[in-house]
């Protein structure tokens, strides 16, 4: 048989995968847009506050992070125990999950970073998971009253003149903010008890039932829409797979078609094609759904925009060229499939070497 006449059939088998993925694709954005359906409460407006290590967090810093935010103070003697006690059994229950969890003062006077460091402390909080902000000595009440009013729909009532533990009447609710920085759920976890005479007593009881739906709730927000088959999470590890199998096939694919084995070099490029198909859609979804990764600002950023910048340039441009190469092989013009070859394969091999490169940066050397 032809050698052309092979490739067609190769080819064939490579348009039979590019629509199996692309009826994925469907399937996953359908599943994305669902997810999305749901409709924000608020949006958290701007802010700058002081974390108990003494370093600012801004919105910003919290952008394309599923967090729960609570709003305490020190002293209280109301809600602000057992608030603290639900974001504990919180911080146990989403310990496998990427979800933060942020802890908003109230009385910035007198909740200092350093005593907010000792509560924190206190309740064996992760420093890396949750978040004790105040705005202590950069935010007057009025401002920050401002911001709570208009972030969560709530306004903290101040009587200077209570005891202090009592200074500062706010919500108990907690708040399940998504990705884009909407507040998307707010959830009763902790309530007045009621007592016989069906009134008030002023004892706050946390809502186990309430809990367990937030705590699901941020589970599946964090896992995003395919959480049944693949957390958000584990993504560019996946991807950063694929990249490295990719890379792997095309220079086993270049040293067959060294030695002349034809077929079996056509089966190493159209498995490489396969997985970077793959790869495609699996990187427009994290990054649809996760947005966008912020790289730290270290010495070395400079270098890693530069290689993120011809990385991403480059996968642009790989996507014709390798259609346009394996064009040629179907038609049997292999010396045009030659030329093209020699542009393509290495860029395309650059391409998938540089997505595990930049998986290493934002993963394991500067992860944030």
């Amino acid at each position: 048989m032809p050698q052309h006449v092979r490739w067609q059939e190769s080819l064939l088998w490579a348009l039979l995968v590019l629509v199996t993925a692309g009826i994925m694709v469907w399937a996953v954005w359908s599943q994305v847009n669902s997810a999305a359906a749901v409709q924000p409460l608020s949006l958290v407006s701007d802010f700058t506050f002081t974390e108990r290590s003494g370093r600012s967090v801004t919105r910003s810093d919290l952008a394309g992070k599923v967090w729960i935010a609570a709003q305490t103070f020190n002293c209280c003697t109301m809600s602000c125990p057992q608030i603290r006690a639900a974001l504990q059994q919180l911080q146990s229950n989403l310990r496998r999950t990427d979800v933060l969890l942020v802890s908003f003062s109230v009385d910035p006077q007198d909740d200092t970073p350093e005593s907010l460091r000792v509560q924190a402390d206190s309740l064996e909080a992760d420093a890396t998971r949750w978040l004790f902000l105040t705005g202590h000595g950069n935010i007057g009440q009025s401002e920050l009253d401002q911001f709570f009013e208009t972030s969560f729909l709530t306004r903290p009532v101040r009587n200077p003149d209570a005891e202090p533990g009592l200074r500062v009447a706010h919500t108990s609710r907690l708040f399940l903010v998504n990705r884009a920085g909407h507040v998307i759920g707010a959830y009763s976890c902790v309530e007045e008890a009621v007592g016989a005479d069906g009134r008030p007593g002023g004892v706050f009881v946390i809502n186990e039932a309430e809990l367990q739906r937030l705590t699901h709730d941020a589970d599946a927000f964090d896992a995003g829409p395919l959480r049944a088959l693949v957390r958000l999470s584990t993504i560019p590890t996946i991807n950063a797979a694929l990249n490295a199998t990719s890379a792997i096939l095309l220079m086993i694919g270049y040293l067959l078609i060294r030695r002349r084995s034809i077929t079996a070099h056509a089966a190493c490029m159209l498995a490489a094609v396969a997985v970077s198909t793959v790869f495609l859609g699996s990187y427009l979804y994290y990054h649809y759904y996760r947005g966008h990764t912020r790289f730290p600002d270290v010495a070395v950023k400079p270098i890693y925009l530069a290689i993120l910048a011809s990385h991403v340039i480059l996968a642009i441009v790989i996507v014709p060229l390798v259609i346009w190469t394996l064009y040629h092989a179907a038609r049997g013009s292999f010396e045009r499939h030659r030329r093209v070859a020699r542009w393509t394969l290495p860029l395309w091999l650059y391409v998938s070497v540089t997505g595990v490169v930049v998986y290493v940066f934002l993963y394991h050397l500067y992860p944030q």
